[in-house]
């Protein structure tokens, strides 16, 4: 295990770096000038139609050059590759994390779980694609229409963000999809109101299949259900779970052939790629799915294989992690000027605060720097309507990513 971070010589490098003004070097200059092209490309890193751009940071060599060092002295890459391998990296719970497995190719998966991946992944699609072909049908024969996924944290916010970033134009829309995901009743009322209870699916999807607020509101879509058709056995026609646990989702009342597994190795956050992307299988297709999951898989082999200095993943960690420790940003805004991606940081707030919102090490010994900052944004441009000015004339220091789609598929106000 390495020594805490703030040990470690890059950390004091970089401290003297602040402590001259060189780890702050551009400031607030950085966001009103053009970067030099050189600047561009050295702090430009792509990964496939991705442009990852950390020019208007304010990074000079030196700066960059002790992230790097801090990179390889706090063991970053290998503890990547120890991931790929499937160690048991999570020592809390003493498992592997494994979600990188879910996104790889067949013959790129560990064998321990490769069989049992693709046989998953084989379900859940067979399944969107009757779902989107109608060919799943309700207690009284009619097709489906409606599916309602019934999560939360880890189990809706990825979900959610990747079926409105990958939507189908209008005219095209597969059926339609919806999401319960707050134990406020308003919420399933105003989910719920409207459908048609015979042509109506709910995926359940809590890993544990005990977390509160999901069971309270697939209890109420279990209720709605049966006091509308009338049908005892109406819910092994229109409920699936997918879960680890899957014999308390029987115990529901969920028959087994709709029972889809989640792997314990697999963290909320990035259950997506796995049976809880459902819906998003529902909405783009399989083939669509298929190309999702390469697209998550080219970043993982760009993750392993790139060079620290050129790694964009690496690169966006240690920016962040310099701009809450030596810049004094305590928030982190990612503002979405696309409005397909307005749900990012949504995403991203719990990708990021939950990972790493925490105040220990992984040794059990308090952390003498600064973790995760408090992330927030919104859909741009209406944040300049709304925030900015705190940004450009407030008292307080604010990191932010700014995301574009430079080749939008429209010609609206170009």
């Amino acid at each position: 295990m390495p020594s805490p971070p703030e040990k470690l010589r890059s950390w004091r490098r970089l401290a003297k770096l602040a402590e001259r003004g060189v780890a702050s070097e551009g400031g607030r200059l950085a966001l009103s000038r053009a970067a030099s092209s050189a600047t561009v490309r050295s702090l430009g890193v792509r990964v496939g139609p991705l442009l990852v751009e950390l020019s208007r940071q304010g990074i000079g060599k030196e700066t960059l050059a002790a992230l790097v060092e801090l990179a390889q002295e706090s063991q970053l890459p290998d503890a990547v590759e120890a991931q790929f391998r499937g160690d048991r990296i999570n020592a809390t719970e003493d498992r592997a994390v494994l979600h990188t497995a879910l996104r790889a190719p067949a013959a790129a998966r560990p064998a321990s779980v490769a069989d049992e991946i693709e046989r998953e992944q084989r379900r859940m699609l067979d399944f969107a694609e009757a779902l989107r072909s109608g060919r799943r049908v309700g207690c009284t024969g009619r097709p489906i229409r409606t599916l309602v996924h019934v999560g939360i944290g880890g189990s809706h916010l990825g979900p959610h963000l990747v079926c409105e970033a990958l939507a189908s134009p209008p005219g095209r829309l597969p059926p339609d999809i919806r999401f319960l995901a707050n134990i406020d009743g308003h919420a399933a009322a105003t989910t719920l109101a409207g459908l048609d209870p015979e042509t109506t699916f709910f995926a359940v999807v809590s890993k544990s299949f005990g977390t509160e607020e999901t069971l309270a509101n697939a209890a109420a879509a279990r209720s709605w259900l049966l006091e509308r058709t009338l049908q005892p056995k109406a819910l092994v026609h229109h409920f699936a779970a997918i879960t680890a646990n899957v014999e308390a989702a029987r115990e529901f009342g969920i028959a087994p052939d709709t029972c889809f597994p989640m792997s314990d190795s697999v963290g909320g956050r990035f259950s997506v790629w796995s049976a809880v992307g459902l819906p998003v299988a529902a909405r783009i297709g399989r083939q669509g799915f298929v190309d999702f999951l390469g697209g998550a898989h080219r970043m993982d082999r760009h993750f392993r294989s790139a060079p620290v200095e050129r790694n964009a993943p690496m690169l966006l960690a240690l920016v962040g992690l310099l701009n809450a420790n030596f810049r004094g940003a305590s928030s982190h805004a990612v503002l979405a000027y696309d409005g397909r991606l307005r749900r990012l940081p949504d995403y991203l707030q719990q990708l990021e605060m939950e990972s790493n919102g925490k105040s220990v090490r992984t040794d059990g010994e308090a952390s003498a720097v600064h973790t995760a900052p408090v992330i927030w944004g919104g859909e741009e441009t209406n944040g300049q309507h709304a925030f900015h000015q705190l940004l450009h004339q407030g008292t307080r220091t604010v990191s932010a990513d700014l995301v574009a789609v430079v080749n939008p598929a429209h010609r609206h106000l170009e």
